[in-house]
């Protein structure tokens, strides 16, 4: 499928029948941590809505994950319990490490701590409490895979997230899940990293393309931007590499979209204005 293909419909609705199998892929083990680079300046973009992007968006990523996790203890409940001298470290740390000098940023950096905290004891909890999620072929307890958790923590761990307390809360998540009818298969990339790699693939048209009047910006004309990333969002490759929408809700939404469009183009659907 070549770029003008890509861009003007958008992921395809072909049945899932004619699309392979995704292949597995492996369970998360621990992460080994993004080191200082010395002599490597790693300078992080920023899109519009204040998320990283560009060359060094999944080693800021990484580097806010290992410091959360090794830095703030499992057993502490919410990240508004974690003491402000040990945010302001992490905050200077990744300052430091990715050249900020933006200071309004401390906020999205600290979130973004949060998030991650937040996301590797939910790995946890399904991986080795709940059994909802793969875990390390070896059977490895967490207490054997990273140092800053012992026996002990562990131990503790499990009380706490087995808790009627923790029951309850975990129940209302599973019912707040069960209303995402069109999950998408980014997995924990943003939509700013997605968005450039979507880019060089030419599923969507980049800034030069646009201004030069390719073929590319012609791709997304047929449907607006954020109509056209929900979808690509949604998509997984097929065999030979083009964006596939393998959940029938979302091939129902892309139909209905490409119909309104129809209508649109035809003059028989005149969209208001914003």
């Amino acid at each position: 499928m070549d770029e003008d293909q890509h861009a003007n419909s958008g992921p395809s609705n072909k049945s899932p029948n004619q699309v392979p199998q995704k292949q597995k892929k492996k369970p998360r083990g621990p992460t080994k941590g993004i080191k200082s680079m010395p002599g490597v300046p790693r300078i992080i973009e920023w899109d519009h809505l204040d998320r990283p992007t560009g060359k060094w968006a999944t080693d800021y990523k990484n580097h806010i994950g290992e410091i959360s996790r090794a830095k703030v203890s499992i057993l502490i409940r919410t990240w508004e319990d974690v003491s402000q001298g040990i945010k302001d470290i992490f905050w200077e740390d990744v300052k430091r490490e990715f050249h900020i000098t933006d200071e309004t940023k401390k906020e999205v950096v600290l979130k973004s701590c949060d998030k991650r905290w937040r996301e590797f004891k939910s790995r946890l909890t399904t991986g080795w409490i709940r059994g909802t999620r793969k875990r390390p072929k070896d059977e490895k307890m967490p207490y054997d895979l990273y140092s800053y958790i012992t026996k002990d923590i562990w131990k503790e761990f499990v009380k706490i997230r087995t808790s009627e307390e923790a029951e309850e809360i975990s129940e209302k998540a599973r019912q707040s899940q069960s209303f995402n009818i069109y999950p998408h298969h980014m997995g924990q990339k943003s939509y700013a990293e997605m968005t450039s790699e979507w880019q060089r693939k030419g599923y969507i048209p980049s800034v030069s393309s646009s201004s030069e009047g390719s073929s590319a910006s012609t791709i997304s004309s047929s449907l607006p931007s954020r109509t056209c990333l929900w979808l690509l969002a949604r998509s997984v490759p097929d065999e030979k590499g083009n964006p596939y929408l393998p959940d029938e809700g979302t091939q129902k939404v892309k139909e209905n979209i490409d119909e309104w469009k129809r209508k649109q183009d035809e003059g028989e659907f005149v969209p208001k204005s914003a």
